[in-house]
């Protein structure tokens, strides 16, 4: 016998009406959006280049089965950074833990995405009290961060000259996939 449970649509928006905590940590200024519903926790962390909002689906889904809390990093969200702040992710996992102490997290299911991955295993590594489970997607892994396709990018980072020619890769965007990421 099959069961099916029924799920009710929950508006596009409705993620954006989850309420958001911004709280000041150990690592500086954090915020994170919290449903701050019953049963166990789920923490989802996301990777470089997106935010809390990575997990709407997930949320809308697990609505009023656990609560779910998914934090901004440094520079992403609504997280700013502050003057000095080591983006290594280390300290990006020391940054979670810090979010974990000042929201009164426990005994978590973390999730993490993408860059978000390193972090959480940092952070399970270091913290395994806290944790619960570790759930990792889509992610990199030791020993390929960034990834090659993506080290190009980097490159043209440090050298300066990404902002600088990021408006003329745009205007081109086969062009741009060819410069930035080589040949695939």
């Amino acid at each position: 016998m099959s069961t099916r449970r029924s799920r009710v649509a929950r508006p596009r928006s409705a993620f954006l009406l989850t309420p958001r905590c911004e709280v000041q940590t150990r690592s500086g200024p954090a915020s994170c959006v919290d449903t701050d519903g019953g049963g166990c926790t789920a923490l989802f962390v996301h990777g470089v280049g997106t935010s809390s909002f990575l997990w709407r689906h997930v949320f809308a889904q697990m609505e009023g089965e656990r609560r779910c809390v998914a934090v901004d990093l440094p520079l992403h969200g609504r997280t700013p950074a502050t003057v000095g702040q080591d983006f290594s992710l280390s300290a990006l996992a020391e940054f979670v833990g810090d979010l974990c102490d000042a929201v009164g997290l426990a005994d978590v299911d973390l999730v993490a995405n993408d860059t978000g991955r390193a972090v959480a295993q940092i952070l399970a590594a270091r913290q395994t009290g806290r944790l619960r489970t570790l759930t990792l997607t889509n992610c990199e892994m030791h020993g390929h961060v960034p990834p090659s396709a993506f080290l190009p990018t980097v490159l043209l980072a440090r050298a300066g000259l990404l902002a600088r020619s990021g408006p003329r890769l745009l205007r081109d965007l086969s062009r741009a996939s060819t410069r930035v990421y080589g040949r695939l």
